[in-house]
């Protein structure tokens, strides 16, 4: 993978800064001053492009989503998944990730 996100704190927030809720969470964390950061695919790579500059992500020298979902997975201490109806995708790759990891699964409302 390469050297690790420099993220550290009570609190702070992983994401691959995807679209939708990844890149959300992150910016929250950065408007409230929460640490953040996560891997991301080479050259910052997301659906809608490149990642902007504005997200404090580390690029994994090889892999693409799947090798990026699994180290910010196991970057974290837990993982919350928020989908309607079924997983699939990503989302479902996620939870597969934490599973294997016994990173720890609560069911919610």
């Amino acid at each position: 993978m390469g050297v690790e996100p420099s993220v550290s704190g009570p609190l702070s927030i992983i994401s691959g800064a995807q679209t939708g809720v990844g890149r959300g969470a992150m910016d929250a964390a950065l408007d409230a001053g929460i640490p953040c950061g996560g891997w991301v695919p080479p050259g910052r790579e997301a659906e809608d492009g490149r990642i902007p500059d504005r997200y404090p992500v580390q690029e994994m020298t090889t892999g693409r989503y799947r090798q990026r979902t699994k180290a910010n997975v196991l970057d974290c201490d837990g993982t919350v998944l928020i989908y309607f109806g079924s997983l699939h995708g990503g989302t479902e790759l996620t939870l597969q990730f934490c599973l294997r990891n016994k990173k720890g699964i609560r069911n919610g409302v």
